[in-house]
């Protein structure tokens, strides 16, 4: 059960995170099913220097990350470890095996250091390290009140993954109070970071996938399809109010993106009990 819930959280932090904990989530990958260590990406090994960045050598070293070439990535951290963020990304490469040999003793040793030194992703991290991770190792013992402790560290910083584990633990009571209010507290946390992502308009690349639908043509609908369309679904036709809601909600296809009519053509459909409206407006 902890290793469902460290891998779930751990993906959580990808999606959310800094971009380094990808090979953090390779390495519970790997703990699960007994694979080896991080390679690099011996076809992209260039020098850093043809890397162009703007910010601090903890970003030029997640950027290096981001393309595979964790050695590089590891001289970059280790010239910064004045930064808890860089001792965690360090303490990150030794637990991965990522561009220097597999150190488990370093890898937790960086990372509890930048933990202490109030880090959220080096907090976050050894909230599931203590969790699950070494539970059948018999030099690190897993330890659940430590877990939590570092969770609800994390979780006060506004750690997304760290987040959504204190909620589901409260959810399901592991560890902690079963309270399904102090769960909604912390979900509700991450659905407003979700939140302000979509606030600027819905990223059309993340509802085509989640809604399974191809990837966007540069097919174009006339002006005069468009308006023959909208006429249609305003006379009745469920079917054609439907595909208009859908195309106003992405914005494809000569339908500029617009919440307001998506809405009303789905409803439209949804009256007439549409399954693919009704899923659409949820």
């Amino acid at each position: 059960m902890w290793k469902v819930l460290a891998l779930i959280v751990a993906a959580v932090a990808v999606l959310f995170g800094t971009g380094t904990a990808e090979p953090f989530l390779e390495v519970v990958l790997g703990w699960i099913s007994g694979e080896d260590a991080v390679e690099d990406d011996a076809s992209v090994e260039l020098p850093s220097e043809d890397i162009e960045v703007q910010g601090s050598a903890f970003d030029h070293g997640v950027l290096l990350s981001e393309k595979h070439r964790f050695k590089q990535a590891f001289h970059v951290f280790e010239r910064c470890t004045v930064e808890a963020r860089c001792l965690n990304a360090l303490g990150e490469s030794y637990l991965t095996g990522s561009g220097v040999a597999r150190n488990l003793t370093k890898g937790l040793e960086l990372i509890n250091k930048a933990a202490e030194l109030g880090d959220p992703d080096a907090q976050y991290n050894m909230g599931i390290l203590h969790s699950s991770l070494f539970e059948d190792n018999t030099t690190f013992v897993q330890n659940e009140a430590l877990s939590v402790l570092y969770l609800y560290a994390a979780s006060t910083s506004g750690h997304t993954g760290a987040l959504m584990a204190m909620g589901y633990r409260h959810m399901e009571g592991y560890g902690v109070p079963k309270s399904c209010s102090t769960a909604a507290l912390n979900y509700v946390e991450v659905a407003k970071q979700v939140t302000e992502v979509y606030s600027v308009g819905m990223p059309q690349a993340v509802e085509l996938i989640r809604l399974n639908l191809p990837e966007k043509n540069d097919r174009k609908a006339a002006h005069t399809e468009v308006h023959l369309y909208m006429q249609m679904a305003e006379a009745g036709d469920t079917g054609v109010a439907a595909a208009v809601g859908k195309r106003y909600l992405l914005g494809i296809e000569g339908f500029k993106q617009n919440y307001k009519k998506a809405l009303q053509y789905l409803k439209i459909a949804a009256d007439q009990n549409h399954g693919g409206a009704l899923a659409l407006l949820g």
